[in-house]
């Protein structure tokens, strides 16, 4: 368990992570914008990539990895950007 504080407001809460690799998961990401304000591209471009990344990060914990794909992105009338993903678990090649 990890004790942080939000850098926004100071509130301190908890926080536990726990990982584990399924050999397909289904997440989704949204990115909600200030009032009257736009996400920048750049925002949402490296929070896939970095997305992407985190997943292999967590695979190469548990002895894999993963590709992850990007099955919809979508957005909505208060500027939201919805992504969902598709994880997979890369199966590892039989020696011989």
């Amino acid at each position: 368990m990890t004790h942080v504080s939000c850098p926004k407001c100071d509130h301190e809460m908890d926080v536990s992570l726990v990982s584990m690799i399924n050999p397909e998961s289904h997440i989704t990401i949204t990115w909600f914008p200030n009032s009257g304000q736009m996400i920048p591209a750049k925002v949402i471009g490296s929070g896939l990539v970095d997305f992407a990344k985190l997943m292999n990060a967590i695979a190469r914990e548990h002895g894999g990895s993963t590709t992850t794909f990007l099955e919809k992105i979508s957005t909505n009338e208060d500027g939201c950007i919805t992504a969902d993903f598709v994880v997979l678990e890369n199966k590892k090649k039989a020696k011989g």
